[in-house]
């Protein structure tokens, strides 16, 4: 390689590390936005996160690759332009296609570069997106207590505070208690208390001062009854196991067409076809069987009574109507999930050939 093509690719791999990087990170945000209501408010950690991030960078770099070539293309050539390196060029006898080549160099190792990340990398990257995104989007909400208002982060707990003073601290405290059916089973009303959060994400301590409580007594044959009782002290623990991030199996979504490789995706694409066909041919073989072609009689059957020949053809119709509605769904459904595989399969060309254009 001559000393023009370092020349030219030194000049190149600035502007393409900057457009490359700030296209990405564009996309990402744009990409993650649509999913902040499953994301912000629900207390993950900065690993979790980073994670995200990571999985939705790897997944997007196909759209990033094609627009930081074409911006750093564009720039490089800007650049030598306007510094009249390229008359330079021209001046010396180098054809304006060998000042080109070193681009073209590059495009087609981008063009490599993103077939192998189309094939294999991004599916499984998709595969750990999607996963994570499904299990934030199920997430309960953090652990936090608002004051002033009911949380209900807990099953059947209702949680009001007047005010959080530190960590653990808490003013004017109440707790309802509900019961399968939705009904108020319990009721503790406090003046202060402590709370505190184990650390394997177990159960919710509450440390409850000078309150009392009120339980409903439900006997057989009986009227219900609140009993009051009122503590100096009380402790209260409430599970909070489901709280959290709960990671899913990936095997649940391994079988979407943004999940498979080339090869996975063809294979499925193949049996998809072989699917339709089948069910095409099923359709047409109840067909025959519902509609046969009338048959050649030199005799003239007997006319059925007008009642008993009204309900025979309304029950026909009916069955008929219900077939085809059947038939049509399914054969519907069939070949949209075909072409959606379908149309996977060839993204996984053109964006590798976008590189190169």
């Amino acid at each position: 390689m001559k000393r023009l093509d370092w020349y030219i690719l030194k000049s190149f791999i600035g502007p393409f590390a900057a457009s490359f990087s700030t296209t990405l990170v564009v996309l990402v945000i744009q990409f993650l936005s649509r999913y902040q209501e499953d994301i912000l408010g629900k207390g993950f950690s900065g690993w979790v996160l980073t994670e995200l991030f990571f999985y939705a960078s790897a997944s997007l770099v196909l759209l990033a690759l094609p627009m930081g070539l074409l911006m750093a293309g564009l720039m490089t050539m800007g650049n030598l332009g306007e510094r009249l390196e390229i008359t330079a060029f021209l001046s010396a006898g180098v054809p304006f296609a060998r000042v080109l080549a070193p681009l073209l160099l590059s495009g087609l190792g981008a063009l490599g570069l993103s077939g192998w990340l189309s094939w294999d990398l991004i599916p499984k990257a998709n595969l750990k997106l999607y996963t994570l995104l499904y299990d934030m989007e199920h997430a309960k909400p953090a652990l936090a207590l608002k004051p002033g208002l009911f949380n209900r982060w807990i099953d059947g707990y209702a949680i009001r505070v007047g005010s959080v003073q530190g960590d653990k601290h808490l003013k004017e405290v109440l707790i309802y208690e509900y019961a399968q059916d939705g009904s108020i089973e319990r009721t503790i009303a406090a003046d202060s208390g402590e709370f505190f959060v184990d650390k394997k994400w177990l159960f919710l301590r509450f440390t409850l001062y000078g309150g009392c409580q009120y339980e409903m007594n439900v006997k057989p044959q009986q009227p219900p009854a609140w009993i009051q009782s009122c503590f100096d002290t009380l402790e209260l623990r409430l599970d909070i196991s489901g709280l959290g991030l709960k990671r899913s199996d990936e095997k649940l979504f391994a079988g979407h067409q943004y999940m498979l490789s080339f090869w996975d995706l063809r294979r499925a694409v193949d049996s998809l076809a072989n699917l339709c066909k089948s069910t095409q041919d099923e359709m047409y073989a109840v067909l025959k069987t519902t509609f046969p072609l009338p048959r050649i009689s030199d005799s003239i059957p007997p006319t059925p009574p007008k009642d008993h020949l009204r309900t025979e053809v309304e029950n026909l119709l009916r069955r008929d109507r219900s077939l085809a509605e059947y038939y049509t769904q399914r054969v519907r459904q069939v070949f949209e999930t075909y072409w959606r595989y379908e149309l996977e399969w060839w993204y996984k060309f053109a964006y590798p050939v976008a590189s190169i254009v």
